[in-house]
């Protein structure tokens, strides 16, 4: 029986301070140049997965709607299970359940991504006839867990230590629809709920350490992160020589983009008519649709669809550059640095 996918959107969406009214959701933004949660159908849909279904209040999903509704790809089929407006997180699971039936079902958030493919933990669920594996940060363990597979036999005791990093888990067939009906609430991630239902009633769960999980709730740092995940899983494209260019590595460059005189050491993406001139663009940096970069040194950034980096002077690293956003370098007199800087936004001057 083919697996089913459930990813899950929260509620509320992040509401960027500073100069900035856009209300986003958080799996929405960019890395990679697509929406998180593309890249999270990405994963589900490697994984063999054909239907998804995608669990949230009517509110989140209007917007969740639009987004997906432009992911493209004819081998995989969206469904909607909507939840009371502030519902908690497994009560929004609940919403999923009737959808994915009895089929074994991988529940995925939608504001993060794994630092490796889902396939080894589900095989190893699959051989074991585990009812689900959890998933869960290193960070999160207060307490021992069984990390990996090794143990002979699954843990089916209270688990200790699950707390809120619960991000992925695999289901076998029946125990989502098991676990959504005998749960009665719960906080944190939901999963974390689930699992320790299975658990009490005596089902085989196994818990494992996903140090390589990253989600992203309005911390640019874990944006950041996020977009090193998701520039890790690029395909090599092979470029066409010219214009005193020098491209190393894996690096996706739109058809429409411009590259002239510059540097691009890979992973990393340029978007869609997007501009680069005499510049120097390094490993794990996203350059967005529009996005015109001149006379600069970047790394480890995201410059967002339409914004303008122009002989700033000095490489930035670990850069969040927004939509429309201009950055430069002012040569006129007296020299001083001038910045608008809104409520929340940070600056390193180093």
């Amino acid at each position: 029986m083919p697996h089913k996918g459930v990813v899950v959107f929260p509620d509320a969406p992040w509401q960027n301070g500073g100069t900035s009214t856009t209300v986003r959701m958080p799996a929405l933004e960019d890395v990679a140049n697509r929406p998180i949660a593309h890249h999270v159908l990405d994963a589900l849909l490697a994984e063999g997965v054909d239907e998804v279904i995608v669990a949230g209040t009517a509110d989140a999903l209007i917007e969740v709607r639009a987004s997906l509704n432009r992911y493209r790809s004819s081998e995989l089929r969206l469904a909607y299970a909507v939840s009371a407006p502030n519902a908690d997180p497994v009560t929004t699971l609940r919403a999923a359940a009737p959808l994915v039936g009895a089929a074994p079902c991988i529940v995925h958030a939608g504001d993060g991504l794994l630092d490796a493919r889902l396939d080894v933990y589900v095989g190893a669920a699959a051989e074991q006839s585990l009812d689900l594996v959890l998933l869960c940060h290193g960070s999160a363990f207060s307490g021992p867990s069984s990390n990996g597979f090794a143990a002979d036999e699954p843990s089916s005791a209270t688990i200790p230590g699950i707390l809120c990093e619960a991000g992925v888990g695999m289901f076998g067939p029946g125990a989502f629809r098991e676990a959504c009906q005998a749960s009665c609430g719960g906080t944190a991630s939901g999963l974390d709920v689930l699992a320790q239902r299975l658990s009490d009633d005596g089902k085989a769960v196994e818990v494992c350490l996903a140090d390589g999980w990253r989600h992203y709730r309005g911390n640019p740092r874990d944006l950041l992160e996020v977009n090193r995940l998701a520039l890790d899983l690029i395909t090599p494209q092979r470029h066409p020589t010219g214009r005193q260019n020098r491209i190393e590595g894996r690096v996706l460059i739109h058809e429409t983009a411009t590259v002239t005189t510059s540097v691009i050491v890979g992973p990393a993406v340029v978007g869609e008519g997007a501009s680069i001139t005499n510049s120097y663009i390094g490993p794990y940096t996203s350059i967005g649709a529009r996005a015109q970069i001149e006379g600069a040194e970047i790394e480890r950034s995201i410059i967002s669809p339409g914004a303008r980096v122009m002989h700033v002077g000095t490489r930035l690293v670990s850069s969040l550059v927004g939509r429309g956003a201009h950055v430069f370098r002012d040569f006129s007199l007296p020299r001083a640095m001038r910045l608008c800087v809104g409520e929340g936004d940070e600056v390193a001057l180093c």
